[in-house]
């Protein structure tokens, strides 16, 4: 829930930025454009708080499942998870940014159509996160337990 949560939040955050190309670029609608801005990024920072806490325990869970099914330690998964994330992230990032270069340098789209993009892309991201693997929850007692038998498997090898 915490991941949709979070997501969700984002989503506004990027369609406040959306918003705020909307109006015209001049004196008399600024303080529309600023509130617009200041909004998003405030709704962003409260969905960061959910997304990135949810995230943490989700990697740190996904983690412990690939290792138990490789049987090899947690953090040579988590290394390697950590690794396809950053790929993922890094990259769709750099794809975003050269496509609104693109559009800009070649004027085929307005800051506006980007963010327009933007904002389609968090909904459609969002909207996939029922598809995502939904691990049971858990309690601090289960985590402490977990890495205290992860401790003692390190030391018996």
């Amino acid at each position: 829930n915490a991941l949709f949560l979070g997501m969700l939040m984002y989503c506004f955050y990027v369609a406040c930025f959306w918003v705020a190309t909307l109006f015209p670029n001049d004196k008399e609608h600024e303080a529309q454009r600023v509130s617009a801005a200041y909004i998003g990024a405030a709704i962003g920072g409260i969905g960061a708080g959910f997304l990135w806490t949810a995230q943490g325990a989700y990697f740190a869970q996904s983690a412990e499942d690939h290792a138990r099914r490789l049987r090899g330690p947690v953090s040579a998964s988590t290394a390697s998870l950590a690794g396809v994330f950053a790929f993922f992230y890094l990259g769709e990032e750099v794809a975003l940014r050269l496509l609104s270069s693109f559009l800009l340098e070649f004027r085929i789209a307005s800051w506006s159509a980007i963010f327009g993009i933007y904002t389609a892309v968090t909904v459609l991201s969002t909207l996939a996160i029922p598809c995502v693997h939904n691990y049971p929850k858990t309690t601090m007692n289960d985590v402490v337990e977990r890495n205290e038998d992860e401790h003692d498997r390190t030391e018996q090898t």
